[in-house]
């Protein structure tokens, strides 16, 4: 980085009292360009860059496309994870948290509540589920709950294969209907003047059960069943949407269409994300502090994704990501 430069943005960006403090890219190079200054737009975003206390604290890209979760039929992958409920513990017999199951075919869905994490408990829930259905596989995050000995050792008998996601998507499905049966809740909480939800929790999944699903076709998950399996993966993977055949113009002199570019080179240092929740503060630490290296790059389902490696590039880093998952770092 050129050093007259990085004293020329310093002056600006750090001078707490100024119009440009901490400020972001665009006010920025506005406010440095009207002083007379020439610098590019590309210049001030590599030097922001550069500055840890700007990447860091960076508002990650939260809303992207992302890979499509294909699955074979009825309990073929669940998702599962943990609602947490702790703050209405004393009004609930002191269960604090809720295991969120969903079936990512049929959207079917399965609540059991707990007590604390712990492997015992979790497995415990487990087997209630189990007796009444059992995946062939089913997928959460990294947290301890789910690979907890216990835990893993139930999944192992049962046939089970459990898998984790190792990028901030976790089990994605799950995650999503936690939200809105979390939605329900407080709308319950709000009608009723209470917090006390334990008495009533397996209406909220018997509702969402019964409740027509639009990537069902409008029908409800407890009335997918084995004779209508087969129809329900057809239209939900194979139908498309008949379009009208386009006009085809001949057009003379046609521009060749460019290959689209990969956003990060292979080498390139990047931040990763940290995982976040939906209520997290936006001035919190967004990024990691551990800088790391881009050491492979592909396409799946016209999607960019990447691996990466430590700084060194000696140490793999398990998964795959998103580009919105990365931010590049400029280090001298």
């Amino acid at each position: 980085m050129n050093e007259e430069l990085d004293t020329l943005l310093s002056k600006y960006y750090y001078d707490v009292g100024g119009p440009a403090a901490y400020a972001s890219a665009e006010k920025l190079y506005h406010i440095v360009n009207a002083d007379g200054k020439k610098v590019s737009r590309y210049k001030i975003r590599r030097w922001l860059n550069s500055q840890d206390n700007y990447s860091l604290q960076k508002t990650p890209r939260r809303s992207f496309k992302r890979i499509r979760v294909y699955t074979t039929g009825l309990n073929n992958l669940w998702d599962a994870d943990l609602m947490d409920l702790k703050q209405f513990s004393l009004e609930n017999e002191n269960y604090k948290y809720v295991l969120v199951v969903v079936d990512c075919f049929s959207r079917y869905l399965w609540l059991q509540p707990l007590k604390n994490k712990t492997g015992n408990e979790v497995t415990s829930a487990f087997k209630k589920i189990f007796s009444e259905a059992k995946p062939q596989k089913i997928r959460t995050d990294k947290g301890q709950e789910f690979l907890a000995k216990k835990t893993q050792l139930l999944f192992k008998s049962t046939g089970v294969r459990h898998f984790s996601a190792q990028n901030e998507l976790h089990a994605n499905y799950a995650e999503r209907v936690l939200q809105t049966i979390k939605n329900k809740m407080f709308r319950f909480f709000t009608k009723n003047r209470t917090h006390k939800y334990i008495n009533n929790l397996q209406n909220f999944p018997k509702s969402y059960n019964g409740t027509p699903h639009r990537s069902l076709q409008n029908i409800a998950p407890k009335d997918v069943n084995s004779v209508n399996e087969s129809d329900i993966w057809g239209k939900m993977y194979l139908s498309k949407t008949e379009k009208k055949p386009k006009e085809i113009k001949v057009q003379t002199n046609k521009k060749k269409r460019r290959k689209k570019q990969f956003k990060y080179k292979i080498g390139s240092l990047v931040r990763l994300s940290n995982i976040a929740h939906i209520f997290d503060r936006s001035y919190s630490q967004r990024w990691t502090e551990e800088i790391f290296k881009v050491v492979q790059r592909f396409r799946q389902q016209n999607i960019d994704l990447y691996r990466l490696s430590n700084i060194k590039g000696d140490e793999f880093i398990r998964g795959t990501f998103y580009d919105s998952e990365l931010q590049r770092v400029e280090k001298r």
